[in-house]
C-alpha cells in the first residue's frame, strides 16, 4: 500500500483500536484460478513472542480455506473510517481556488501466514471469544452454550478455523494531515455537517 508520509500511522495501540472497532476483514490471498477474497471477523491477540495473530473461521466447503492449506501466504485488510472530502470545505480555495476533491479513509494491511485449523476443541474456544467480544455489550449477551449442544457440533463441524501470524503491518490514517490548519479545521466542520461525526472525530485526533 503507499503511504506518504504524513499518512503513516506507527501507533500500534490505534492500530489495534481500528481493529477492535472494525472487526470485518477482507482476507485476500492467491488460490489456483488466482486472487481470492472473503470477508470474515477477525481477533486481534499476540504470541508469546509479541507478533499479532488474528483468528477467524471460514465455512469448510469454502474452497478459499483449502487453498490456505496449501500456501498460507495472505493479507488481512481493515477498512476504518472514511468518506468524501469536498474542495468547497477548505480554507484555500477562497484565496487561490487550487483544490480538488479527495478521499479520507483509515486503512490497516496486515500481512501474514495463515494455519487452517479443524480441531473441534479449537473451533469451539474461537466461537466462544468471538461471541464474547461481540455480545459483551448487550444486556442479555448471547453465549454459545445458550444454543443446543448437537446443533453447535453440527456447526463446527462445518467451518475450520484460520489463525494468522502478521508479519507485516501497514497502517495509513489518510485524514488531511498534509494540509494546513485552516484547511482541517474546514474538513472537521464538513464532515460533521454531513454527519460522518466518526470520521471528523478521527480527522480532528489526527
Amino acid at each position: 500500500m503507499y503511504i506518504p508520509p504524513a499518512f503513516r500511522q506507527p501507533d500500534a495501540e490505534a492500530q489495534r483500536a481500528l481493529i477492535a472497532a472494525h472487526p470485518l476483514a477482507q482476507l485476500v490471498s492467491c488460490g489456483e484460478s488466482g486472487l481470492q477474497a472473503d470477508p470474515l471477523p477477525l481477533l486481534l491477540d499476540s504470541y508469546p513472542d509479541g507478533a499479532w495473530r488474528l483468528r477467524g473461521h471460514l465455512a469448510r466447503a469454502n474452497p478459499h480455506g483449502q487453498s490456505l492449506a496449501r500456501n498460507g501466504a495472505c493479507l488481512a485488510i481493515f477498512q476504518g473510517e472514511a468518506g468524501y472530502i469536498s474542495p468547497g470545505w477548505y480554507a484555500t480555495k477562497a484565496e487561490h481556488g487550487k483544490v480538488v476533491p479527495t478521499w479520507n479513509y483509515q486503512a490497516l494491511h496486515c500481512h501474514g501466514q495463515a494455519q487452517v485449523i479443524m480441531d473441534p476443541t479449537w473451533l469451539m474456544a474461537l466461537l466462544q471469544a468471538l461471541t464474547g467480544v461481540h455480545e459483551a455489550q448487550r444486556q442479555a449477551p448471547w453465549q454459545v452454550e445458550d444454543a443446543p449442544p448437537g446443533f453447535i457440533d453440527t456447526l463446527i463441524g462445518a467451518i475450520v478455523g484460520i489463525e494468522i501470524r502478521v508479519t507485516r503491518i501497514e497502517a495509513k490514517w489518510k485524514l488531511s494531515l498534509n494540509r494546513g490548519r485552516a484547511d482541517r479545521d474546514g474538513t472537521i466542520a464538513g464532515l460533521t455537517a454531513d454527519g460522518n461525526a466518526p470520521l471528523a472525530r478521527e480527522s480532528a485526533r489526527g
